[in-house]
């Protein structure tokens, strides 16, 4: 369902689309991984880690 959303969001078919600002270029399709990828590791680092309920 995420990948449906996603991809209705941002055509990642065909010719590809670029961001320029400067010197720095990124294709959108790379600009989309690049913040999924920081999305889950900040989940990652925010979502608490299980204890063992039985020592204190």
């Amino acid at each position: 369902m995420l990948a449906a959303l996603v991809g209705a969001v941002v055509n990642l078919d065909g010719r590809p689309r670029y961001i320029h600002s400067g010197w720095f270029l990124i294709s959108t399709a790379n600009l989309v991984v690049i913040v999924a990828m920081l999305a889950v590791f900040a989940l990652a680092i925010a979502a608490p880690f299980p204890r063992d309920r039985g020592e204190a």
